[in-house]
């Protein structure tokens, strides 16, 4: 049996309707895990009460807000497991044990990651959970488990995104040349919500926007320093 060598980096902000749903998820289903990180991004309901409920291997940190990719980042820097997982404090950890994403990293020192697919919800007043839209690879933060030496080389989330952090994050380990592989096996499920950021289709288109500007800025950079 491997050691366990996991760190899941969970940020959090005002979902006390949800958080503990997501923690226990993580405790019932991840392989290996060392620990849970709640960064408790400046709420103002009982998020950060329900995840210190928990205990250990739970570990909260609270902050004021900095957003998602500023509570990720306390997260990364506190995290002690030779590999990262990652998932938002309303979603579902399904991807069960023995996780093949932890055995492919295992056996593969190349690759700096492994993503799997990832399928969204809408839950029932009853708690049913019903499934729509078809399954994404990769395409969520949530899907991937990353070897902590990637943060030697791409040290963190991009603070100046309040959407599409992630999308940045991943553009920047390819960019580096860092290799994440991807496996059809379902990992997460990604709630759907009222009041969720994501929910909002501008927002999003922004934040996709937005990180593109910024991945041709890098390229524009990179051509300059070559040439």
């Amino acid at each position: 049996m491997s050691a366990a060598d996991l760190s899941v980096v969970m940020p959090a902000y005002n979902t006390e309707e949800y958080a503990g749903e997501a923690i226990a998820s993580v405790l019932a289903g991840a392989d290996r895990l060392l620990e849970l990180i709640v960064v408790d991004d400046g709420s103002t309901d009982a998020t950060a009460a329900i995840a210190a409920s928990f205990g250990d291997p739970v570990r909260v940190i609270r902050q004021e807000n900095r957003g998602a990719a500023g509570a990720r980042n306390t997260a990364l820097a506190a995290a002690r497991g030779t590999y990262l997982g990652f998932l938002d404090s309303d979603d579902i950890w399904v991807a069960g044990r023995p996780d093949p994403r932890l055995e492919l990293l295992d056996a593969n020192p190349e690759v700096a990651g492994v993503g799997g697919s990832c399928r969204f919800f809408v839950a029932g007043a009853d708690g049913s959970r019903t499934i729509v839209l078809d399954p994404m690879t990769a395409a969520e933060m949530g899907a991937v488990i990353l070897r902590r030496t990637v943060l030697d080389t791409v040290p963190g989330f991009d603070e100046q995104f309040a959407i599409a952090e992630d999308v940045d994050f991943l553009a920047r380990i390819g960019e580096a040349g860092l290799r994440i592989d991807t496996i059809d096996t379902l990992t997460f499920l990604d709630r759907l919500r009222p009041g969720s950021l994501t929910r909002d289709r501008d927002a999003v288109l922004k934040g996709w926007l937005q990180a593109g500007r910024v991945a041709m800025k890098r390229a524009r950079e990179r051509e300059a320093d070559a040439g």
